[in-house]
């Protein structure tokens, strides 16, 4: 990327066609943000991960009613 010159693409754009400069902001978009598959593969990946870790005994689970009990007491202590 760094071989083609920046100066050119950009004075390029100016006389672009409209429908050339549709599909390059598509694509430019496209390319910024992940796809709603990439984000649902990341999620499984990570979840998959997780689970590993929690059965390989890396992970330390904890009873929801103290890790709840656990906020409560910071969330006073933060409003006094």
């Amino acid at each position: 990327m760094l071989a083609i010159n920046q100066n050119s693409i950009l004075s390029q754009i100016d006389v672009m066609p409209i429908e050339l400069k549709t599909l390059l902001i598509e694509k430019l978009l496209k390319s910024l943000t992940p796809t709603k598959e990439n984000i649902n593969d990341l999620w499984i990946k990570e979840s998959n991960r997780r689970m590993r870790d929690i059965e390989e005994g890396k992970i330390q689970l904890l009873d929801k009613d103290k890790v709840f009990d656990k906020i409560r007491t910071r969330l006073k202590k933060e409003l006094l």
